[in-house]
């Protein structure tokens, strides 16, 4: 076997080996992509469900609120407090016990 002979084995060689790198990284990238898919599936779902359920809770809140001019005041500062509540609960890093003294 000559130099030249040889020299065309080896790129002939690494001509196939490049072409299979790239054949098992596509076939990788593909499994990784089909995996991450089936683990968002759920995350998608839930998001559907969270807008349709916000939105029917938003329509009921609009219907409440404009159904609320005879409702007595303290049930007007009870909704005001809850909502104050719930506001100082997602800023605190506690669980948000604070707020019990408004009620209790």
């Amino acid at each position: 076997m000559e130099l030249d002979e040889m020299k065309l084995a080896w790129q002939s060689l690494d001509r196939r080996l490049e072409e299979h790198l790239a054949l098992n990284k596509k076939v990788l990238l593909q499994e990784k992509r089909s995996k991450a898919s089936g683990k968002l599936r759920p995350l998608v779902w839930g998001q559907g469900m969270q807008m349709i359920i916000g939105s029917i809770m938003a329509l009921m809140a609009a219907g409440f609120w404009s159904v609320a001019h005879d409702i007595p005041h303290s049930l007007h500062s009870m909704r005001r407090d809850f909502g104050t509540c719930v506001m100082a609960a997602l800023d605190s890093p506690d669980d948000g016990s604070v707020c019990l003294g408004l009620w209790f």
